[in-house]
């Protein structure tokens, strides 16, 4: 029976570990890659731009080399299509799906394609290379635009816009006011129900002298209070950040699609 079990649980071993690792696949094989004149007519998007942030997928338990990486441009020029100041863009993560390996802090020229969702995307086989040795394509792509600045709303604090950050404030504090003040409404009336069903039977304690007073059930009562205060208070504080982690994952995948 235990080497039977020994054997099950080496083979789940081994089939958590097939599938939870990423498999080993063809490298990628580029055609020879187009003009610049080619890739001005096909691309949706031809900008030069400063990585600012590099954003890796969060795949879980199984992942794939063409999970896409996010990569976060402050763009300064634009050639093509409709570019903010502010740009991402996605690459599968490993260069055997054709992934292009961007690095912080560093300007590229980009050349890049809509996939169909409005998402932005560049591949190995582009013509996507360091800004540094894109003295070829500049000469044929000219000086280009700037793109439309920030607003002042939208204007990034450590990679992310100021205006998350500001909604996640709000939607916490709202939420912690709202779950406290509505917990403690409930329970009060949960408390006068109880206590006013319960008040004839004290009073006839009292008057057989078995509480000395009223002190010790307004004393008792009280500290019932405060203890469930606590309680609620503790209660709305976890509530309202789970709320407030919903609105700011909301919010990022609403920013960064």
């Amino acid at each position: 029976m235990k080497r039977g079990l020994v054997g099950l649980y080496t083979l789940l071993f081994v089939f958590a570990t097939f599938i939870a690792v990423p498999q080993p696949s063809q490298a990628c094989s580029c055609a020879k890659k187009p003009s610049v004149q080619e890739e001005l007519q096909r691309k949706t998007a031809i900008f030069a731009g400063k990585v600012v942030k590099l954003s890796e997928p969060h795949t879980g338990f199984f992942s794939s080399s063409a999970d896409p990486v996010t990569v976060t441009f402050a763009v300064s020029n634009v050639w093509k299509g409709e570019v903010r100041a502010e740009l991402n863009v996605n690459t599968p993560i490993s260069g055997s799906s054709c992934g292009y390996s961007f690095e912080m802090n560093r300007e590229y020229l980009v050349y890049a394609s809509s996939d169909g969702s409005g998402k932005q995307t560049t591949m190995l086989c582009d013509g996507t290379k360091p800004l540094s040795g894109s003295a070829d394509d500049l000469a044929v792509l000219g000086a280009g635009d700037k793109p439309p600045a920030l607003t002042h709303s939208f204007a990034p604090v450590g990679g992310i816009p100021l205006f998350i950050y500001v909604s996640v404030v709000v939607s916490f504090v709202v939420a912690l006011l709202l779950c406290f003040w509505g917990i403690q409404i409930g329970y009060g009336i949960y408390l006068s129900r109880k206590y006013i069903r319960e008040l004839p039977d004290i009073r006839k304690s009292m008057d057989q002298g078995k509480l000395p007073s009223e002190v010790e059930f307004v004393v008792k009562l009280s500290r019932e209070k405060m203890g469930k205060r606590i309680g609620v208070g503790l209660i709305s504080i976890a509530a309202a950040a789970i709320i407030a982690a919903i609105v700011y994952a909301l919010l990022m995948s609403m920013y960064t699609s």
